[in-house]
């Protein structure tokens, strides 16, 4: 427990707008931390958009090769370490992995409201070009302005920071 946590970040918010009418926005909101960043998105309030359903979230991760990962693939179930490139169908968040140079991380989710859990799930475009990509394990619906859950990466350089920086998660969980 910590009787103070500290809530230091930078914050960019970034329009990205459909090119084809109905020219529909879609707000990516980030905050980069001392110990990681985090990102969602918001689907802002706009002419003939007052119901929000979002039926997936194609986000994907990319990842060093070498990357070694601890999956999972029930609540509360037992972690396999594992290469990145093993990692199955709806792995669980909490993701914890270790790049080839040392350093660890851990992907995660924060203020979830009314938003479904999502999974990790790998995804090949060519030969060599792996990812991990977000799927939703079910539908958001909401009005507008709408927003995502976030998207959480925690950074150290040794397995305990990540825990310890776990003040994060409770950052954005107001």
């Amino acid at each position: 427990e910590r009787d103070c946590v500290r809530d230091r970040y930078r914050e960019v918010r970034i329009t990205l707008r459909e090119i084809v009418m109905p020219g529909r926005a879609l707000v990516l909101e980030l905050r980069l931390f001392d110990e990681g960043l985090a990102f969602r998105y918001i689907v802002p309030r706009q002419e003939g958009m007052e119901r929000v359903e979002i039926v997936a979230e194609a986000t994907d991760i990319q990842f060093v090769e070498g990357t070694n990962a601890w999956s999972e693939y029930r609540i509360e179930g037992e972690y396999e370490k594992v290469p990145i490139r093993e990692i199955r169908e709806k792995c669980m968040w909490p993701f914890t992995f270790e790049c080839p140079n040392g350093l660890f991380g851990c992907l995660t989710e924060a203020g979830r409201y009314d938003y479904p859990t999502a999974v990790l799930s790998p995804r090949w475009f060519q030969k060599d070009n792996f990812a991990l990509r977000t799927d939703l394990m079910g539908t958001a619906h909401g009005t507008t302005p709408f927003s995502t859950g976030w998207r959480l990466l925690i950074a150290g350089e040794r397995p305990g920071d990540l825990l310890e920086r776990s003040f994060l998660v409770d950052n954005l969980n107001p």
